[in-house]
């Protein structure tokens, strides 16, 4: 090689070097992306609340303009279908192992049971917007909700049943799934100690649409009042098949009763139903500007206000942790924690030493299709 070659050569070396170097320092490092996982039932039966509780957290990342820190946000939503926990761990799984996220978002009861085991190993956060069996407080250090318990809200229900309702002799019809069994495992000890005496627990299978055996059972014990723990359109089917019956009861709801799939499956015999629910304040100003904005975006009404607000106020506790923390698990735990008397669209929360939501309960009535507080 000739020395002009050898010349030749080396400047193309350095020149080469040079700009590898100049790349390496001025390339802008590729864009950390702050991902949620959200797994929740959007399709099947179970589609209103998932979608409600999709919006509400959808909202939330709007009005920030998908950014945090400066950083944008990826939601990645997984559909459980009818809150399925086979498909829930398939999905968990694959948003820490794929997508490698490390906050989540799980709708239902026994998804979120499902999913505790896989969080809580990987030391990921789990934060449930309408999750309420008594279990998940014991589900893990990593697990929390901004939903009521079924503890909590049953517990309520069984005093007040005595002490302001004054209906002492009940029967309880509840589906046979984590939210109906916790939900009445937590009432019949609280109503019971409290003076009363369940003449009839009958369970059905959830999903069912024919509730006239149970019904039948019911009201040959003639009870004074009748507690109806269901989900979704159930608690409408029910009232209509009381009604059909001709069973003289005042009917009670849990908190998943007052929703507009009721009211549309049961007309007027749900009218008159007294139910539990978050102390959800539907004339509040942030209240409708929240349903407003559902509204504007997806061109409904909400199917189900309550996991809307749930929804929202899970995704703001996640955003502010993460904003506050940064997209870092401990700190998001640690900050989570430390949530007391926070102003949210659901109610006030406070979240306890097991990652529970306390907040306020209220009881609410039908009045001409519309939930109105119900007034003693």
């Amino acid at each position: 090689m000739t020395k002009t070659a050898k010349t030749i050569l080396w400047v193309v070396i350095i020149v080469i070097v040079i700009g590898a170097i100049w790349y390496g320092l001025t390339r802008k490092p590729a864009e950390e992306v702050i991902k949620i996982g959200v797994i929740t039932p959007l399709s099947s039966d179970m589609v209103n609340w998932g979608e409600s509780m999709k919006g509400g957290i959808e909202i939330a990342v709007d009005e920030r303009n998908s950014i945090i820190n400066g950083k944008p946000i990826q939601l990645i939503f997984e559909d459980n279908k009818a809150c399925d926990s086979k498909e829930t761990v398939t999905a968990m799984r694959k948003l820490i192992d794929i997508d490698k996220v490390k906050v989540t978002l799980v709708g239902c009861s026994g998804a979120t049971m499902s999913a505790a085991p896989i969080a809580e190993e990987n030391q990921v956060i789990l934060l449930t917007p309408m999750a309420s069996a008594g279990q998940i407080s014991q589900a893990g250090d990593f697990v929390f909700r901004t939903s009521i318990s079924d503890t909590a809200m049953g517990k309520f229900l069984g005093k007040y049943l005595i002490e302001k309702l004054n209906f002492k002799k009940i029967a309880v019809l509840y589906a046979n799934n984590d939210y109906g069994v916790g939900f009445f495992n937590n009432l019949k000890p609280s109503f019971e100690n409290s003076g009363g005496e369940i003449l009839q627990a009958e369970e059905y299978i959830f999903g069912a649409t024919d509730f006239r055996t149970n019904l039948t059972k019911i009201k040959a014990k003639s009870p004074e009042a009748l507690v109806v723990i269901s989900y979704g359109q159930e608690g409408g089917l029910i009232a209509k098949q009381i009604k059909e019956l001709d069973i003289d009861v005042q009917i009670i709801g849990g908190d998943n009763f007052g929703t507009q799939e009721v009211v549309e499956a049961g007309g007027e015999a749900v009218e008159g139903a007294i139910f539990t629910t978050p102390a959800l304040d539907e004339t509040k100003p942030e209240v409708i500007e929240l349903k407003e904005k559902f509204q504007n975006k997806y061109g409904k009404e909400p199917p189900v206000l309550i996991s809307v607000a749930d929804g929202y106020d899970a995704a703001n506790l996640l955003l502010d942790a993460i904003e506050e923390k940064g997209y870092n698990p401990f700190g998001i735990k640690d900050y989570l924690y430390s949530i007391k008397d926070y102003p949210g669209i659901s109610g006030v929360i406070t979240i306890d030493e097991n990652g529970d939501a306390v907040k306020p309960v209220s009881i609410q009535t039908i009045k001409n299709g519309q939930f109105v507080p119900y007034e003693e």
